[in-house]
């Protein structure tokens, strides 16, 4: 498998951004430090838009599985759908800021990402070492609908070099 690969799941973008226009003001926002945003549609029990939020690195005892309720406000909703047809837990929206990035990092199961909002200049890289020299890898996802799976048990980052980007950012079991 490529470092990411488009799926056979495709759904219809006027809907996706439809639905998630219409609900935008009724989501509870998590700000990351450098001010960009997530939101989880699924929860471990508790109910909350932020608890699957952020890095999980901190809590030993807290496993990407047990995000897998869906919050209420997404019943009945396209997204309920797309996690279902992808089997996916701890499922959030993340939205970039403009002219920011990630720290390289892994994580311990690959992603789903289908992109909202996006442009031609946000990238996922993947700095990866070669026989004779290191060498980037880069890739854009694009607002097509489709569910792409991101191999992101490499080493890699978000770097986004123009205005704000939205995805719906998926864990595969």
């Amino acid at each position: 498998m490529s470092l990411i690969e488009r799926t056979n799941l495709k759904y219809d973008l006027e809907q996706l951004l439809w639905e998630y226009e219409s609900l935008r003001d009724k989501i509870d926002w998590h700000p990351d430090a450098d001010g960009s945003l997530q939101t989880a549609l699924q929860h471990r029990g508790d109910g909350s838009f932020h608890d699957a939020c952020g890095s999980l690195k901190d809590r030993p005892d807290v496993s990407e599985r047990d995000f897998s309720q869906l919050l209420p406000l997404y019943d009945g909703t396209i997204f309920q759908k797309i996690i279902e047809d992808c089997g996916a837990v701890r499922s959030r929206f993340m939205q970039k800021n403009m002219h920011t990035t990630y720290s390289v990092h892994k994580d311990k199961a690959k992603r789903y990402h289908i992109a909202l909002d996006t442009h031609k200049h946000a990238y996922f890289i993947f700095p990866r070492k070669g026989l004779i020299q290191d060498r980037k890898e880069l890739f854009h996802i694009p607002a097509d609908g489709y569910v792409y799976e991101v191999n992101t048990t490499a080493p890699h980052t978000v770097a986004n070099c123009g205005p704000d980007r939205t995805h719906l950012v998926m864990v595969k079991k």
